[in-house]
């Protein structure tokens, strides 16, 4: 039982891990992205990234719910677009007749966000 628990849990954070590593990596590339812009001059990129990760995140947490309790998978995209879509829309357009669904996203996009609200305050504090 302990060695699934530590085999489940590691690979959980290399997950994590590496979920993170790649929204840190869209950071920059919007931060690059922001100053060649004209934007810039609107809205300081520092305000406004940290937000856009955010919404990444509950994004994210919907995708999960998508793979794990419907069981769709980045492939189906291409082949079964159509229902992939309907399966979407009808969570969006009904959101009363599905709390499972809102519930999974909201719970796992505050544990992500959590997760990356914490790393943001360990990397920018002041000593």
């Amino acid at each position: 039982m302990w060695f699934d628990l530590l085999l489940i849990l590691s690979f959980a954070w290399v997950v994590l891990l590496f979920g993170f590593m790649s929204l840190w990596d869209i950071e920059r590339i919007l931060a690059n992205y922001w100053e060649e812009s004209r934007l810039r001059k609107l809205v300081d990129a520092k305000k406004i990234i940290p937000i856009v990760s955010s919404v990444l995140l509950f994004a994210g947490s919907f995708g999960i719910y998508l793979g794990r309790y419907l069981r769709w998978n980045s492939w189906d995209v291409l082949q079964e677009p159509f229902a992939l879509i309907y399966d979407i829309g009808d969570r969006f357009i009904n959101p009363f007749s599905h709390p499972r669904t809102w519930g999974v996203t909201l719970l796992m996009g505050l544990f992500l966000n959590l997760v990356y609200w914490s790393r943001r305050l360990i990397k920018y504090r002041k000593h």
